[in-house]
């Protein structure tokens, strides 16, 4: 949505610099193919996906399968949904990101002048010894 557009529907030059730079954040994109991404686009993502999806038990796995949480209906609940989502995503990254450090830990002795961070270090203490 453009900034011209934002502001018709009255939003302030704070909340429209908020939203545009929102929209193309991480917690905002997806990998879809051409058409359906420009549908998407062209609708808040609760509408675009109840049209997708018109089952909402497919819904509820297409939303937890991409860790969307509750859609926004509307752009002024726009930002809540994108910092929900933000963090989300990042206790997912978190989490494989330190799965994946733990399998290598227990595959391998570490060395004792090897820092690890504080989460690896338990386990890395608890694994090894």
């Amino acid at each position: 949505m453009t900034a011209a557009k934002l502001r018709r529907l009255s939003f302030g030059d704070e909340a429209v610099e908020t939203l545009i730079r929102h929209a193309n954040e991480l917690p905002n994109l997806q990998l879809l193919e051409g058409a359906i991404n420009n549908e998407k686009r062209a609708a808040m993502p609760a509408d675009w996906l109840a049209k997708h999806l018109p089952d909402r038990a497919a819904q509820l796995h297409y939303r937890t399968k991409h860790e969307l949480g509750d859609l926004p209906v509307d752009l002024r609940r726009f930002e809540a949904f994108n910092s929900a989502r933000r963090e989300r995503l990042r206790a997912k990254l978190v989490a494989l990101l330190c799965a994946a450090s733990t399998l290598v830990v227990r595959s391998a002795k570490v060395p004792a002048d090897i820092e690890l961070p504080a989460t690896l270090q338990e386990v890395a203490l608890n694994d090894i010894q």
